[in-house]
């Protein structure tokens, strides 16, 4: 009936997040390389259940274990929320910006308000 003894499970996508080694963000060039965290989201029926914060913590781990002093990311300064997210998880800005609308714009979609990507960096 079934290939394996189990029943078949189904499975959902329920979040993303893009991880490993880089020397720059959108912001720039990085003063030494650091391990990246970006790109994070859950499906909005499963936020607040703990999968962003399982993701940020599988990627902190495995830098950890590449033996990377840090994670750094990028992200929206008007995304408020999640700035207080990270930052609770031990984020601290670098400082500095870069307009975001060349770089989104850039990629064919629309920005409907101004705004600037911030480099966020947590040590290890």
């Amino acid at each position: 009936m079934y290939d394996t003894p189990y029943p078949p499970i189904p499975m959902a996508l329920v979040g993303v997040v893009k991880h490993g080694w880089t020397d720059s963000t959108v912001v720039g060039p990085l003063d030494a390389r650091a391990y990246y965290l970006g790109m994070l989201a859950v499906d909005p029926s499963w936020q607040s259940r703990g999968v962003g914060a399982a993701l940020a913590d599988r990627v902190e781990a495995m830098a950890t274990a590449a033996g990377a002093p840090r994670v750094v990311m990028d992200v929206l300064d008007v995304r408020s929320e999640l700035l207080t997210w990270y930052e609770r998880r031990g984020y601290v800005r670098t400082g500095g910006g870069t307009p975001a609308r060349p770089f989104i714009e850039e990629k064919g979609e629309r920005l409907l308000v101004d705004c600037q990507f911030v480099v966020l960096e947590k040590r290890l």
